[in-house]
């Protein structure tokens, strides 16, 4: 049998068995959403792995670096949504390098830096935090408040660094293509309130755990009860609301347009499901 032959058969029992696994969720009508085919129909668990990235042995944090934001009293909007915002980029495809770190960091502050030009968009580069981050690990992962703590030098424009390639190459960091510096970035109490309060200036950077039925994730209200504890990927919270009496937590991801809703997800509000709630962190451009 040619190598060809046998990849091609590995493929289809992969697919076979994402089908039976979509199949059985489609079974359960009480679940709040729905799963489909999507390209990690024929991947292996270790080829899904390589679309996360978070690297936990960065997030201790340093008392000295850190201030946590202050809930306001007062009432918040029952919903909030940036997907359609002049501020936020399109959806990006980080690929099958664990950098979700590098484009939960950028997206953000992407965005405030576009508030700060009256609204002009700007477009960054997690090529370069990828390649230039010493403090993190590439496509091996990384944690975001450390890309943070690098990028107060400056970040690149996207055009000015190059192009994403999915892998590690050399630092081509040129301070002269700066299009925006971190002024400074805050942790969220980690609670409902606390985030929802810190929503109304921006998206945050946020991380869970990834496990099998994310992946193949359409639309609806995500819940799990398979979490173990183990954060392994970075998103970004761009709002919230509810839908049939069920709060939710809008993300997005870094795994394309073609995943889920056109690139994100909405994710069970107020619960810390697979602890979306517990590491949000705040970002602020000079």
């Amino acid at each position: 049998m040619h190598f060809a032959d046998e990849e091609d058969k590995g493929r289809k029992e992969l697919f076979a068995k994402a089908d039976e696994l979509i199949k059985h969720h489609s079974g359960n009508k009480s679940r709040p959403f729905s799963v489909d085919h999507n390209d990690f129909s024929q991947m292996s668990s270790d080829e899904k792995k390589t679309f996360l990235g978070l690297d936990h042995k960065s997030t201790t944090r340093s008392a000295n670096q850190w201030t946590r934001s202050v809930v306001k009293n007062r009432d918040l909007p029952a919903s909030l949504d940036y997907r359609n915002d002049n501020c936020l980029q399109k959806v990006k495809q980080q690929g099958g390098c664990g950098s979700c770190w590098a484009f939960s960091a950028i997206s953000p502050l992407e965005f405030s830096r576009c508030k700060k030009r009256g609204g002009k968009k700007i477009l960054l580069s997690e090529q370069q935090l990828v390649d230039c981050d010493d403090s993190n690990y590439g496509c091996n992962g990384g944690w975001y408040t450390s890309a943070w703590e690098l990028l107060k030098k400056g970040s690149n424009a996207h055009k000015k660094y190059g192009p994403y390639t999915q892998e590690e190459g050399a630092c081509k960091f040129n301070k002269r293509n700066n299009r925006a510096k971190v002024k400074t970035y805050a942790e969220v109490d980690a609670n409902e309130q606390a985030m929802m309060e810190a929503l109304q200036r921006g998206p945050l950077a946020v991380a869970f755990e990834v496990v099998d039925d994310f992946y193949a994730y359409k639309e609806g209200i995500y819940s799990t009860e398979d979490c173990k504890g183990q954060i392994n990927h970075g998103v970004v919270a761009v709002g919230y609301g509810s839908m049939c009496g069920k709060d939710y937590w809008i993300i997005r991801n870094s795994w394309g347009n073609g995943w889920g809703i056109a690139g994100y997800a909405l994710m069970e509000r107020g619960v810390n499901l697979c602890q979306i709630e517990s590491f949000a962190e705040e970002v602020e451009a000079k």
